[in-house]
């Protein structure tokens, strides 16, 4: 799953996106339609023409309603439960703003003032007591120009879930007086109503029930839909507008499922829906995430979101073999119970299926060539000619720190992971010549994902044991979901030592070694 455990991506070559600010500066237009939002219950008159961001399920459980930007001009609505929650927002704001400024990043920044306001009064709006302040930030770090930044923030004291407005704009911006009038009449076209009733969503729900909450979640987004799939085994939300597109990405994304579960057959209560967000453009995509360039996907197991985007503009065929290797890792990460795998086979089963060609119809064929800087080949051949390999020893025990910064270069851990389970999983299917392969490597694969998926179903047992017992005590509901954090390190550790160990354990290893470096040099085909 490539960058970290919350945020898992297939890295890249690419030059960084640069920020978008508008095209034409406006004088502090706002749109002429209000914005609602019907679960959190308000509706404004926000800035026009400013880009709707989506807002993340981890960001959402966190009060973060709506976020929209214009270069350096944001404007975030958090649901908050107190005054104290919403300044903690306004530092994450002002941290964000600082972040745009500066494009290298430094702990070593001025501190935001919160106590040091140039304006603080309170007002009444809509019949709601309003707390208004407004900071000049000022933008400071090592070696950068200095920066100021206008933050006007608008507290709405609200029975239920208060309601936090933050806006931000550059003093340096040409309009920036006509824009903290706008943030203004923004704040005070705010109107509030009865929220609407949230759609459940979880683990017990239906197809229908997930699809209507996902719906409901869209529309808090302007210019985002959501598309349902003929197997129900995943819901789409997407920005994009060509349909086509979106059609071949849902067709690649069932036959894709259909060869991880022959590959890898689920257990008979297997219920998970994935969750995939598709935006339409390069920029949108890093604009969700926060990413730079480089990154062409990810999956969260912390959210379970899969996010990809069109890269027609770079090679289309690279969206969808990130898509493949994104869906297993989503794919995987259910099997084992909300966990996960060691690198070299969560990584080298990504890019095995990665390299998947897709015919009109019938099963994908799986081939040695990803498109475009995806490819692995010439990379491990390479590896092995010079010798900079990691020995399989280390490579297939490190943790996820360490196969990422093995080397000798960015992608070296990759190569070197395909390369392993490409040979396992051809051998498997009998196309690895005899004089590398041997009967004992087939047990390998199948001996490991056993032992993986028994030693993780058992400690989930035994944790919700006593978290029931705990929540009996305490009078109190049991967390309704677990994953891999919940069971510990420790507990994690000794699980992946034991499938090691049933699995590779059973083999001589350094046989392999030599088996696979003559395979790779000799007798793998293109």
């Amino acid at each position: 799953m490539g960058i970290s455990k919350t945020l898992a991506g297939l890295l890249l070559a690419m030059p960084l996106p640069t920020l978008a600010a508008g095209a034409i500066p406006q004088r502090g237009e706002l749109e002429k339609k209000a914005f609602e939002d019907s679960i959190g219950g308000y509706r404004l008159k926000p800035p026009k023409d400013w880009v709707t961001v989506p807002v993340s399920p981890e960001a959402r459980q966190e009060g973060l309603a709506l976020q929209m930007e214009d270069g350096a001009r944001l404007l975030r609505v958090v649901l908050v439960d107190s005054p104290d929650e919403f300044s903690e927002w306004v530092k994450r704001v002002s941290a964000e703003l600082t972040r745009l400024f500066n494009p290298e990043p430094s702990e070593k920044v001025e501190a935001f003032q919160l106590d040091r306001p140039e304006l603080d009064e309170q007002q009444e709006i809509s019949a709601l007591p309003v707390h208004h302040r407004r900071w000049l930030a000022k933008i400071r770090y090592p070696g950068g120009a200095p920066a100021d930044a206008w933050i006007d923030t608008w507290f709405f004291a609200r029975e239920q879930d208060k309601i936090g407005l933050v806006f931000t704009v550059s003093e340096g911006d040409k309009f920036a007086r006509s824009w903290l009038d706008a943030f203004e009449r923004s704040a005070k076209s705010l109107q509030i109503f009865e929220p609407s009733p949230v759609v459940g969503s979880g683990a017990g729900a239906s197809y229908a029930e997930r699809l209507e909450a996902a719906r409901a979640e869209a529309e808090r987004t302007p210019g985002w839909r959501v598309v349902a799939t003929p197997s129900e085994k995943f819901i789409l939300t997407t920005s994009s507008d060509n349909q086509k597109f979106v059609d071949e990405v849902i067709d690649r994304l069932e036959r894709s499922r259909q060869v991880f579960e022959e590959d890898y057959p689920p257990p008979a209560d297997f219920r998970h829906v994935s969750i995939v967000r598709l935006c339409g453009t390069e920029e949108e995509f890093h604009r969700y995430g926060k990413t730079g360039g480089g990154v062409m996907g990810w999956f969260n197991p912390d959210s379970t979101e899969l996010v990809l985007f069109d890269a027609k503009d770079i090679d289309r065929n690279m969206s969808y073999a990130v898509m493949t290797h994104e869906a297993f890792h989503q794919y995987c990460h259910f099997l084992f119970g909300r966990s996960e795998a060691h690198r070299w086979f969560d990584e080298g089963h990504g890019d095995y299926y990665g390299g998947m060609k897709f015919s009109e119809r019938g099963k994908p064929k799986i081939t040695a060539r990803m498109p475009g800087g995806l490819e692995r080949l010439t990379g491990i051949r390479e590896l092995i000619q010079s010798g900079t390999h990691a020995p399989l020893a280390d490579h297939l025990n490190f943790d996820h720190e360490q196969w990422q910064t093995q080397g000798p270069g960015n992608t070296s851990c990759y190569e070197e992971s395909w390369s392993i389970v490409y040979m396992l999983r051809q051998g498997m299917l009998g196309e690895v010549n005899p004089k590398v392969w041997r009967p004992e490597y087939a047990r390998i694969l199948p001996s490991y994902i056993e032992t993986l998926r028994k030693g993780f179903a058992a400690a989930y047992e035994e944790a919700r044991r006593k978290q029931a017992e705990q929540a009996a005590e305490a009078a109190a509901a049991a967390p309704a979901e677990l994953d891999s954090d919940d069971l510990g390190e420790e507990t994690v550790r000794r699980i992946w030592k034991e499938a090691l160990d049933a699995s590779w354990g059973k083999i001589d290893l350094a046989r392999f070694e030599e088996d696979w470096k003559l395979y790779v040099k000799k007798y793998l085909k293109d």
